[in-house]
Parts: structure tokens; C-alpha cells; sequence
């Protein structure tokens, strides 16, 4: 069987590339090309669940018997997602007790190791 068609925002007809169109539970999925056009191949006949997600847009899950070549057209609902807001919290590390860190060049760690031949 197949499952065809394309993918459309609802508001405003335009065609929207990019969407997943996949079949739950199962390794049947894509994206729609630039056109918003998208085809599924080889499906066994079945009851499936058609889920379609775009960011920025509403998910859809829909039962699909497929018994037949199915070609349609899907409008999705654009929606938005509010935040209350963002912190953003620094902490600065405590120093560590009895860490001693002595800046050596070599010229002085080779002075250092010749007084002790």
C-alpha cells in the first residue's frame, strides 16, 4: 500500500517542508520535501496511527485503516509556546585550600635541577 500527499499550514495554505509523517510503532516515516509532498511505500495492509509534527505547529495523531492507496491533503495549526521566563544563575567556585601554584620557566627549572648535581 501506499499513503501520499502533502502537508499545509491551515491558516494560511502554505505548503510547509520539512514535517515528519510517520506511521506509530512502526520504521514507516519521512519528511516532506520543499514541496510539502510526502510519500510512504510498501505498508501492509493494517490499522496504523498517522502522526504528523512540526515544531511551531499543533501534533496530529490520527487512526488510519489502510486497506487501499490512500493520497490526501493535511493541514496542520500553527500554534505557540509561551515561557515565563529564563534565570540564569552563576556561581563562583570556592578556592581550594593549600593549592600552591608556582609559575616555573624552564630556564629556572633547569638552574633549579644544576644546583642539585
Amino acid at each position: 500500500m501506499i499513503i501520499s500527499g502533502s502537508v499545509r499550514d491551515k491558516a494560511t495554505n502554505e505548503v510547509l517542508p520539512g514535517v515528519t509523517v510517520a506511521l506509530k510503532n512502526t520504521n514507516y516515516g519521512i519528511q516532506t520535501d520543499a514541496n510539502g509532498e510526502f510519500i510512504l511505500k510498501n505498508i501492509p495492509a493494517g490499522n496504523y496511527t498517522l502522526i504528523v509534527r512540526l515544531l511551531s505547529y499543533l501534533p496530529i495523531e490520527q487512526n488510519l485503516p489502510l486497506f487501499q492507496d490512500l493520497e490526501f491533503t493535511i493541514g496542520l495549526q500553527p500554534t505557540s509556546y509561551e515561557y515565563k521566563g529564563v534565570e540564569i544563575v552563576a556561581v563562583r567556585p570556592k578556592p581550594k585550600k593549600n593549592n600552591w601554584v608556582l609559575p616555573v620557566s624552564i630556564i629556572g627549572l633547569l638552574l633549579l635541577i644544576s644546583k642539585f648535581k
